[in-house]
């Protein structure tokens, strides 16, 4: 009360934020390992050269020489994204919800972490190697591995 507020014009500031991401070609974010995932981002102040990358849960996000020396490309890397404000990864290891890591070329600073948009990479690691079938006659298969869910489906292919 009694107090007069002065406009500064010079002084601006902008608000950035990442809101989401997707997988054009999916339902859901999920995907095997080795299979390149191409993701869309969207939110505010996104811009081509902004960066992304994926860690476990639970840990923090680090800057980008040293999340290369702790990961590798174990998680898909570090990945600029493009004009369209997509970027693509590929998996080397399977883990559930990885966590988002996004850096905005724009600002110098640590990247931002969003443990609400997450990843899982999964894979198959376990089921006996080689099975006999007999036409008509209905078999169980079981499949061990990370991120399986009921619901999931597989299919045989003749070799080449």
């Amino acid at each position: 009360p009694g107090r007069t507020w002065s406009i500064f014009t010079a002084i601006t500031a902008a608000i950035v934020a990442v809101d989401g991401m997707r997988d054009p070609s999916a339902d859901d974010l999920r995907i095997v390992v080795g299979t390149p995932l191409q993701l869309e981002f969207s939110g505010i102040g996104l811009s081509a050269a902004d960066r992304a990358y994926f860690v476990p849960p639970g840990d923090a996000c680090l800057r980008g020489r040293t999340y290369q020396l702790t990961y590798g490309n174990t998680h898909g890397g570090i990945q600029a994204l493009d004009e369209a404000l997509r970027a693509s990864f590929v998996f080397a290891a399977p883990f559930q919800s990885l966590w988002l890591c996004f850096g905005f070329a724009d600002i110098d600073g640590p990247f931002q972490l969003y443990a609400n948009l997450t990843v899982d990479c999964v894979a198959v690691s376990s089921t006996v190697a080689a099975m006999t079938f007999v036409r008509g006659v209905s078999k169980v298969v079981t499949f061990g591995g990370v991120g399986l869910a009921e619901g999931d489906a597989a299919y045989w292919v003749a070799p080449d």
